[in-house]
Formats: C-alpha cells, sequence, structure tokens
C-alpha cells in the first residue's frame, strides 16, 4: 500500500512539474510550433527606388539627386524555424557602421500582421526595426506593438550590435523576431522597408523603399479549373460553363480573372471577373462561349489568369513624422497635429499579396453534320418553302389543266370536221 502510495505521489509531481514548466514556456515538443516553419524564401526589389519626401514645409526634395550615394534595399531573404522570423535586407552598396554625412537616420523596418478570418484588408499589428540613433552615436533596435491609436515597446535594445556585414562592397542588415512575443500566429504577412533622412542644400528630406509586395505566410495556394473542360460547341453555337477558384486562404482577397489570347471568330466572357474569394473555399464565375458560324473546327487552348490581392495598409505617414520630430526636436504627436507636415505621403501605403499562374481550358469548336445542317435550313426556310413550293405547284396544276382543256377542245372540233 506505502508502494502506491509513493507512486501516486511520484506522478503527481511530475505531472505539477509539466504543467509549471508548459505555463513558462520552458518545456518545448520539437515540431510543437504554433507558427508554420519554412524555408528560405527571396524577392527582389528595384535599385535606385528611393522616393524623396519633405521633412518640413521649406524643403525642397524634386531635385535630389539619383541615384543616391545612400544605398538601398534591392533585395530581400527570409525563413522560420516556427519559433523565430529570420530575414536579411540585401543593400545597393555597403552598410555605413557610422552614416555620413552626421545628419542622417536610418532605419531597417519588418512589419508584421496577423492575419485574421474573413479580412478583406488587414493592417500592422507589430514593427521590428533597427534605428541609428545620433545622439549616442549607437543602433538601437526596437519590437513595437501597433494600434491603429497608439504603439508600445515589447523590446528596446539601445545599443543593439552584430547585425550587419559587408561582403564585396554590399552590405547586409539582419532582422530577427522571436514568433513567441508576437502570439506565434499561424497566419501572417511581412512587409520590409528602409527609411533614411538627409539634409540637401538646406533642405531636409525623408527617404523611403518599401517592397511592391507583401508576404503571406504560409503562401496561400489557388487554383482556378473550368467546369466542363473540354467544353464542346457547335459553329454558331453559345454554351456557358463554370469557373471555379479554390483558396487555401483564410482571407477574402480580391480576384481579378483576364483571360489570355481568344482565337478569331469564338466570344468568351467572364462573369463577374472581379470578385471576392471564398475564404478556404471555392469560388465560381460564369465563362460565356459563343462561336461564330465562321469558327474554324477543332480544340483551341485559352489562358485564365487570376491575379490575387490582398491590400495591407502601411501608415508610412507616422513614421516619417516621428523621424520629422527629431529633425526639429519636437514631440511626434505635436508634428502630426501640425498642418503643415500632416499627409506627407499620403494616408496610407497598399501591396499585393500573389499573381497567380495561368489556367487553361479548352473549347472544342466542331461543324455541323448534314442532316443538322439541313435540319436547321428546313427550320428557318422550311415555312416560305413550302409556300413558295405550294403556290408553284398550284401554279403548274392550273396551268396543266389549262392546257388539257385547251387541247380536248381542239381534238373535239378536228373530230367534228373530220365527220363532216
Amino acid at each position: 500500500m506505502r508502494l502506491n502510495c509513493d507512486h501516486f505521489s511520484f506522478v503527481l509531481i511530475m505531472a505539477m512539474i509539466l504543467i509549471v514548466m508548459l505555463i513558462n514556456g520552458s518545456f518545448k515538443i520539437d515540431g510543437a510550433s504554433l507558427s508554420p516553419q519554412f524555408p528560405r524564401q527571396t524577392i527582389n526589389d528595384p535599385p535606385n527606388d528611393w522616393l524623396y519626401y519633405p521633412l518640413n514645409a521649406n524643403s525642397n526634395c524634386s531635385k535630389m539627386p539619383e541615384p543616391m550615394k545612400i544605398p538601398d534595399m534591392v533585395g530581400v531573404s527570409y525563413f522560420s524555424d516556427g519559433d523565430s522570423l529570420n530575414a536579411t535586407i540585401w543593400l545597393s552598396g555597403p552598410f555605413e557602421k557610422i552614416p555620413t554625412p552626421l545628419i542622417r537616420f536610418p532605419i531597417y523596418s519588418m512589419w508584421f500582421g496577423i492575419i485574421q478570418p474573413y479580412d478583406i484588408q488587414s493592417n500592422v499589428d507589430y514593427t521590428n526595426s533597427i534605428e541609428w540613433n545620433a545622439a549616442n552615436s549607437t543602433w538601437t533596435k526596437t519590437i513595437q506593438e501597433v494600434t491603429p491609436n497608439d504603439t508600445r515597446y515589447i523590446i528596446r535594445d539601445n545599443n543593439y550590435t552584430k547585425f550587419f556585414d559587408n561582403v564585396a562592397n554590399k552590405g547586409h542588415v539582419n532582422l530577427s523576431l522571436d514568433l513567441n512575443k508576437v502570439t506565434s500566429p499561424a497566419e501572417y504577412f511581412i512587409i520590409f522597408g528602409l527609411f533614411d533622412g538627409l539634409m540637401y542644400r538646406g533642405n531636409a528630406c525623408g527617404l523611403v523603399d518599401i517592397t511592391d509586395t507583401s508576404f503571406y505566410v504560409p503562401p496561400p495556394k489557388f487554383r482556378a479549373s473550368v467546369f466542363p473542360s473540354p467544353l464542346e460547341i457547335r459553329q454558331g453555337e453559345e454554351k456557358t460553363a463554370e469557373l471555379r477558384l479554390n483558396s487555401t486562404s483564410v482571407v477574402r482577397p480580391l480576384v481579378h480573372f483576364e483571360l489570355g489570347q481568344i482565337p478569331k471568330d469564338i466570344d468568351i466572357s467572364i462573369k463577374p471577373n472581379n470578385t471576392y474569394a471564398t475564404p478556404a473555399g471555392i469560388t465560381t464565375s460564369l465563362v460565356d462561349v459563343k462561336a461564330s458560324d465562321k469558327a474554324h473546327p477543332g480544340p483551341y487552348t485559352i489562358p485564365i489568369n487570376s491575379t490575387i490581392s490582398f491590400p495591407v495598409t502601411i501608415d508610412v505617414s507616422s513614421v516619417i513624422a516621428s523621424e520629422l520630430a527629431k529633425v526639429n526636436g519636437s514631440d511626434s504627436n505635436a508634428v502630426n497635429s501640425d498642418d503643415s507636415t500632416s499627409g506627407i505621403i499620403g494616408d496610407n501605403i497598399s501591396t499585393k499579396i500573389i499573381k497567380s499562374r495561368p489556367s487553361y481550358f479548352t473549347v472544342v469548336v466542331t461543324p455541323y453534320t448534314f442532316d443538322e445542317q439541313f435540319k436547321n435550313f428546313w427550320s428557318i426556310y422550311g415555312d416560305f418553302i413550302s409556300l413558295f413550293a405550294g403556290g408553284f405547284t398550284a401554279g403548274v396544276a392550273a396551268l396543266t389543266l389549262d392546257r388539257f382543256k385547251r387541247k380536248t377542245k381542239h381534238d373535239r372540233d378536228q373530230t367534228r370536221l373530220d365527220i363532216s
């Protein structure tokens, strides 16, 4: 009996230890990450694509020399093991450990947004940035939680080091985000951007370079197909097929269908060609196909391109306003309320997620058989022909009868003459 009690006590103690470890996050089951793992991904960004904005009402940045000597973003690579999101921003030139000239405030940022089911548009939830602090001549790393009206620091390291390297005169900036500190989301998007500032001939100018596309994790899958395919259609006939888009995304992205090259003498249209995709389901549109009488018989393959867009909103103006506060030595809130500096960039910047691969469906045009052509001809002209034929037959009959009567009368008259 004592052995059973000791055994029960041991099991109870181990269970309590396991519960405490799970609560504190110190125990991890391998492969049990809530966020998805994915291998290294790479994207390109056009070089020399800085956008310039005045940082005060008196600055003119329209004549900023191009290309700028300040290196901009030319690419990004990123991957995740489910616990950390790691990214590298590739630069067009060497990374400057101490930026020059002195009046500079480069920022290397990664925006992070959690995907919510049925979203049509989403906002950034967290920012992960490395920023130059000119006052202390150090680099600062911050992770902030963002709401529509406020932000708060999750991490702030005022002396951040060992985040960059230079290889072959090209710089690389490494960004890392602990996914456990941002709720380990199952689906999220990320966007990368660079900010900088420069005094140019007395003008305070802000520089912005943002990736043209946001990136959805895990990558959603979209597959478009047409039923039936192949679609058999006669010359001069019109038929309707069904276009189905299968989506694995939990959001409601906007889908735009566009037809590729359409064969001669065949009309094809998609209705609707703009629609919101059903979350994790199938979205349908109709494909109207009409072959003219002159359409050449045979199979035709028609491509359908599907563009999937999921707008992501980034409040870039607030970032510029914050940098403007540093230039002016004022409070960022006061800057935001200043009419002369508000709306420097505009309300927001939106990007797209994916442009899917083209889908194909086949239309087979077949000619009418002789019997079908005769039936169609008779259905159109049969009444007229019958009427015409009836009138013609009646006329011929009347003419024949008249001739017969005349011949009979002539024969009688000739017989009388012969008797006489």
